[in-house]
């Protein structure tokens, strides 16, 4: 988690710069990246890690900002885009060609995007480890106390153990997601989509379901003393 002491002069990401959806993922360290391209990283936070990273305007004119999670599990750096860009798989073809990287240099694209990006190429996506993605979307034992994670996409995600105590996941996308033993006590969970999410053993304890969408979720020693919904 975020060492607020240590971000204290630091600008928090997302009130930095406008392209903080992140989109895709290359396999290749900030650091290789910014030597390679002649980029700068600058250090910044948001609610999950600190982080560093750079911005590229592109030559069709868009602009993305590459993104490396301090602390994160997984190697590689993130492609991140504004909310509002259109035509988000060229842009990320764009990006790896202006990096001078390949489309197999991807490890992870937006289940959203993966298939129009891969077919705009030719190309089949390729399979995922376990039919689930492999980031940047393992947060496994992690600590989400009190976060703002409003709108957050965590589906598919590795959530087992995690902690969630008080965060807010207002219309947060855990479709699919494996929560076995998570505390998601006076957690926030208002028009949450958790359809088909493993939920066994976790603690929904006072938490806020109204309006969530639990079809299909697996619900075997579910703590839901006290829970709205």
């Amino acid at each position: 988690m975020v060492n607020h002491d240590s971000a204290q002069n630091i600008l928090r990401f997302e009130e930095t710069v406008a392209e903080t959806n992140s989109v895709a993922v290359v396999r290749q360290e900030y650091t290789a990246i910014a030597n390679s391209n002649a980029l700068h990283f600058q250090q910044s936070y948001d609610d999950l890690d600190e982080l560093f990273f750079a911005l590229l305007t592109l030559p069709s004119g868009n602009r993305v900002a590459l993104v490396s999670h301090k602390h994160s599990p997984n190697p590689g750096t993130e492609i991140c885009v504004s909310y509002d860009l259109s035509d988000v798989p060229s842009v990320i073809i764009e990006t790896i060609r202006v990096l001078n990287l390949s489309i197999e240099d991807l490890t992870w694209v937006h289940h959203g995007l993966e298939q129009e990006l891969y077919r705009s190429q030719g190309l089949s996506v390729p399979p995922r480890i376990d039919e689930k993605a492999n980031y940047p979307q393992q947060f496994s034992g992690v600590d989400f106390s009190g976060c703002d994670l409003k709108n957050i996409d965590l589906s598919k995600a590795d959530l087992k153990n995690t902690i969630f105590i008080e965060a807010d996941l207002n219309n947060a996308n855990l479709e699919q997601a494996d929560l076995r033993g998570a505390n998601l006590k006076n957690a926030n969970l208002q028009g949450a989509n958790l359809k088909s999410a493993d939920l066994r053993n976790t603690n929904l304890e006072q938490a806020d379901l109204r309006g969530a969408d639990l079809e299909n979720a697996i619900i075997d020693k579910l703590n839901l003393n006290n829970a709205s919904s």
